[in-house]
């Protein structure tokens, strides 16, 4: 069985059998019957039908619709296809923490030498309301960035040579510096916070900003999610009132 193959049974099988399941919510018709033409619609060879398919579930109240797109992000093997399945899982409607808690999931499970993913996924994560949760993993993964200064001087990295001439350690460097700085750029979008000179000190810079603003981010979250419940309390009891 080929790879791409193997993958679809893969894919198949978490969707029959929920193997990254969240509790049962209630799912409109509606979107039960988006999630079956989701099915039918993703299972394709071609990567550009896939990425097309996600868009059936854009706007997906249900949390089996959610996973259904973070299982995607984790598993397609087409990088612009989880990318967009990414983008359109985080520009889901929430009413409390679950999505975020879905994306921070997300995030975690992405492999840490995969950078570029995890920078993917941290610029999608900016759309979301409930952000605790979300600050809380992107400040530790970026405290945890290197920013190294670039060297003045073309010495070996590690004391090689490749090919007879010196490896430039600016390179490798520079690598890492333009990371943080995507990294960075998402932070300070998602947390409205004020690190915008990045230097080798940032990294912990992320950390100590967090725990001055933790509490605050908290109590904005708690504020948001008292709010929709009262929004729905009162749609409920209109609905109740309504005539029949």
């Amino acid at each position: 069985m080929t790879t791409t193959a193997s993958y679809y049974v893969a894919f198949i099988i978490c969707m029959t059998w929920g193997c990254c399941a969240l509790p049962a919510a209630a799912l409109s018709p509606e979107e039960s019957d988006k999630q079956k033409e989701f099915n039918k619609t993703y299972r394709n060879p071609d990567h550009a039908e896939r990425q097309k398919s996600l868009a059936i579930l854009a706007g997906a109240a249900s949390p089996s619709s959610w996973n259904m797109l973070a299982n995607v992000v984790r598993t397609d093997p087409d990088k612009d296809v989880r990318a967009e399945a990414a983008r359109t899982l985080c520009h889901e409607p929430a009413r409390d923490a679950s999505l975020a808690q879905m994306t921070v999931s997300v995030f975690q499970s992405i492999k840490p030498t995969d950078v570029d993913a995890k920078l993917d996924m941290a610029a999608a994560m900016q759309s979301s309301e409930f952000k605790t949760e979300i600050i809380n993993v992107l400040a530790d993964f970026g405290s945890r960035l290197p920013y190294p200064d670039l060297r003045t001087a073309n010495r070996p990295a590690g004391g090689g040579a490749i090919g007879g001439s010196i490896k430039d350690p600016n390179v490798m460097i520079g690598k890492q510096r333009l990371e943080f700085e995507k990294f960075l750029t998402a932070f300070n979008a998602i947390a409205h916070s004020d690190i915008s000179i990045p230097d080798k000190n940032s990294p912990a810079g992320i950390r100590k900003w967090w725990e001055q603003n933790r509490a605050k981010s908290a109590a904005a979250d708690k504020e948001l999610l008292e709010k929709y419940r009262t929004e729905d309390k009162e749609k409920a009891k209109a609905d109740k009132d309504k005539p029949k």
